[in-house]
């Protein structure tokens, strides 16, 4: 599965690759949504993008998720945040919730989650608890 890591951070989209890697994912990362939308459009084999609800820039990880609802991206989206605040909005149908902090497991468990209601329900939206 390609997966695009959209966090302005480098240490953590750094850890967030390793992990994703190790368990068989192709994985590309930006820094910024106008660089993830192009990578999108460029790649149409990118089907789940993990994106940081604040990303330091002029749009946040939700926006983009806009973005890509207007352009009918058909990809499934991973939000993370530690402001718990912000995440407890209604969310478009492809996006499900990851809760920082968290751990490889609980990562991977969303990546998972995300592919499965990716192919059995592609709209089906569900808050992932972290442990």
């Amino acid at each position: 599965m390609h997966i695009m890591i959209v966090e302005n951070d480098p240490d953590t989209r750094e850890v967030i690759q390793l992990a994703l890697v190790s368990a068989g994912h192709q994985v590309y990362q930006s820094d910024n949504v106008a660089e993830a939308l192009h990578m999108l459009r460029v790649d149409p084999e990118i089907q789940l993008v993990i994106a940081d609800m604040h990303l330091g820039g002029r749009l946040s990880g939700q926006q983009m998720v806009d973005i890509m609802q207007q352009r009918r991206h058909p990809g499934h989206c991973i939000l993370m945040s530690g402001d718990w605040e912000a995440l407890d909005h209604p969310c478009p149908d492809h996006v499900s919730i990851l809760r920082k902090p968290y751990g490889r497991d609980d990562l991977l468990r969303a990546v998972n989650h995300a592919l499965g209601q990716r192919t059995s329900h592609p709209l089906a939206w569900t808050r992932l608890p972290t442990t």
